[in-house]
């Protein structure tokens, strides 16, 4: 229920943060859809639903098993990428600051290659964990990181680690040596938080007022690009796959890039791109010959899906020479009406505004975040399945971030599986040697 809400939110985030802790919009009870009264259905605040004509796919069949690429099958690109790896093992080794540390983490992580070095992500932030130093240091930027990162691995951290940062009345101090640096580092912490994690809420308002006058006076640099990248959406909020490639393209922009990290980000990034490309060839047909080809899980429930489609008047018809399973396959492209959304079954079932149920949406959506943030810490789920959950809601705030995503052709959207499906990042070596 909760994904559903997601949808039709407004295309920049920094404008919702506050509304969590409006009273007006704590919800009594939950909500369902019911039919309007004539009144309201006749006022400019209703929105009425839209025919839903979805379109068929950019991309037909052919193409998408004429989809070939050289990072799949070269052998060259596979040696490239495991003596990178090696190199960046050593490096990781002979770090010994902890802010540094917690800094290549954090570029592993965001360039999308942490997954190679899972052991010794691990044993670092380990270490970290058991410093008998108190984790509450005068560095803002370390300490945000580092509870940042504690945090999205589950380690027990209390954000009493940010006590030293406040004043006597609880505020944090408007310090003249926090710049930038630290105030984004705290404020994608802040999207770490639990419920009643109050010290985060007044972390994000703080950090908020900074960066946004911040961006008022800065541009073009590195900074004010993650800036404005950070306001539109969080980092944790973000797929991994999409972030990974945003964020080879702001790393080359950094002073102090690593030319061995990033080639093993492009590298890595087109040889997952083209397992995609191959998978996405695999999954288009509808052809139940090829099902002992699936695992027996996969079987199940491939059966199941055919067999419900299939009982939808298959028999009759085919008895008289008509296979309509063809037919039953355009249905996900044909003009069926569309359904309900949760900004409308909310205006619907209060008689508010738009604007007020889009404000509600949104404060919904932040307060189940904390909720998941706190379950995802304290689960005994395996860490696949968590992340599996995870990663539905920041797919459902991917489709919805601009609109609706899912059922129109929306050209943010187009672009965004483009780079990461069919487009391979230009290779760094050959770009030199060119």
């Amino acid at each position: 229920m909760a994904l559903l809400q997601l949808a039709s939110l407004p295309n920049s985030f920094t404008n919702m943060l506050p509304l969590e802790r409006k009273s007006l919009f704590i919800a009594s009870k939950p909500f369902q859809c019911r039919a309007s009264n004539n009144s309201f259905a006749n006022s400019r605040e209703y929105i009425s639903r839209r025919s839903a004509n979805f379109q068929p796919s950019l991309w037909s069949y052919d193409y998408i098993q004429s989809l070939s690429s050289e990072y799949m099958q070269g052998e060259s690109y596979k040696e490239q990428s495991r003596m990178l790896r090696e190199e960046i093992r050593i490096m990781l080794s002979k770090v010994v600051n902890h802010v540094d540390q917690l800094e290549l983490i954090d570029v592993l992580q965001r360039l999308g290659v942490a997954y190679h070095f899972i052991n010794e992500i691990r044993n670092i932030l380990d270490r970290i964990n058991n410093m008998d130093t108190p984790k509450g240091e005068k560095n803002l930027h370390a300490t945000a990181l580092e509870f940042r990162l504690l945090r999205q691995h589950c380690y027990n951290i209390s954000t009493d680690v940010f006590v030293s940062f406040l004043d006597e009345a609880g505020n944090f101090k408007k310090c003249h040596s926090f710049g930038a640096k630290e105030m984004l580092s705290l404020y994608e912490a802040t999207f770490h938080s639990f419920e009643d994690e109050t010290i985060m809420n007044k972390a994000r308002d703080f950090t908020l007022e900074f960066l946004k006058e911040y961006l008022t006076k800065n541009k073009g640099n590195h900074l004010s690009l993650l800036t404005s990248h950070a306001l539109e959406l969080p980092l944790h909020w973000r797929i991994d796959r999409w972030e990974a490639r945003w964020f080879i393209d702001a790393y080359r922009r950094r002073e102090n890039m690593s030319p061995a990290i990033l080639q093993l980000a492009i590298v890595d990034f087109n040889i997952v791109q083209a397992i995609y490309q191959e998978e996405l060839k695999y999954t288009s047909r509808w052809d139940p010959k090829t099902i002992d080809n699936l695992p027996d899980y996969m079987k199940i429930c491939f059966l199941a899906l055919y067999n419900f489609v299939n009982e939808l008047g298959h028999e009759i018809l085919k008895e008289n020479g008509c296979d309509i399973t063809p037919y039953l396959k355009e249905a996900r492209e044909k003009e069926t009406g569309d359904i309900p959304k949760s900004i409308q079954c909310y205006m619907n079932e209060t008689r508010v505004s738009e604007k007020e149920a889009c404000e509600y949406m949104k404060s919904m959506m932040h307060t189940t975040w904390k909720k998941m943030n706190e379950e995802a810490c304290n689960s005994s789920f395996p860490e696949s399945f968590i992340d599996v959950a995870i990663n539905l809601a920041k797919m459902a705030l991917c489709m919805y971030q601009h609109g609706d995503g899912h059922t129109i052709q929306d050209p943010k959207i187009n672009s965004r599986i483009v780079s990461l499906i069919f487009q391979p990042i230009p290779d760094l070596y050959a770009q030199k040697s060119s």
